[in-house]
């Protein structure tokens, strides 16, 4: 693109992603409702104290909430909790399903033996999940996320409280082409012109 066109394109790119940005929110505050009607009717309870999921959100590390990621961004899933079970080792975890297939990534605490610390009375806490940098390739993403008791073999029986779709996000490619990959790192790639001199350049460069 010459000239003045790439300021035009980019400034119609980011009203597209200000666009989603804003159905995600609308879209994050139903599955707030969502999470908040299943405390209420005490689903997923166990040993009738009950443990569950009270909120769901996506964030760039420190910063506020976001629903929008630009590819070599790190994600960070903030997962709240509340409540009490009478069971040792709960741990968390979530999955992520793409446009064109589910389970594209995910986690689980117990893979690196960390679980939920109870107190006495009820207690709440928040387990983040950090993404250094995001890889998946462009497109809107859901995450599953759930509470569970280690049981081996793992069955049903292990759900203390599980959410499906219970957030949102999109991921953006950092250049004006928007393909879609399965799985998009970032790609450096070096010209050797015939005079033997080299060109490099950054796939992070915008």
């Amino acid at each position: 693109m010459q000239g003045d066109a790439k300021p035009i394109v980019k400034a119609y790119v980011q009203s597209v992603w200000d666009r989603e940005r804003s159905r995600n929110e609308e879209v994050q505050a139903e599955y707030a409702k969502k999470i908040a009607l299943t405390a209420q009717t005490g689903e997923f309870e166990l040993g009738g104290a009950g443990l569950r999921i009270s909120g769901v959100s996506t964030h760039k590390m420190d910063d506020g909430a976001e629903t929008v990621f630009q590819i070599g961004e790190p994600l960070t899933i903030r997962v709240a909790w509340q409540g009490k079970v009478d069971s040792e080792s709960i741990y968390a975890g979530y999955r992520i399903d793409g446009p064109r297939m589910q389970a594209v990534s995910g986690f689980e605490t117990q893979e690196v033996d960390a679980f939920l610390k109870m107190s006495d009375g009820v207690a709440s806490g928040v387990v983040e999940f950090t993404i250094p940098q995001v890889e998946l390739g462009e497109g809107k993403y859901t995450i599953c996320v759930s509470i569970n008791r280690r049981v081996i073999p793992s069955g049903p029986e292990s759900v203390v409280h599980y959410v499906d779709n219970a957030c949102s996000f999109n991921v953006v490619r950092n250049s004006p082409w928007h393909f879609s990959y399965l799985y998009e790192p970032i790609v450096s790639c070096r010209f050797i012109d015939p005079d033997r001199s080299t060109r490099d350049y950054n796939g992070l460069k915008k």
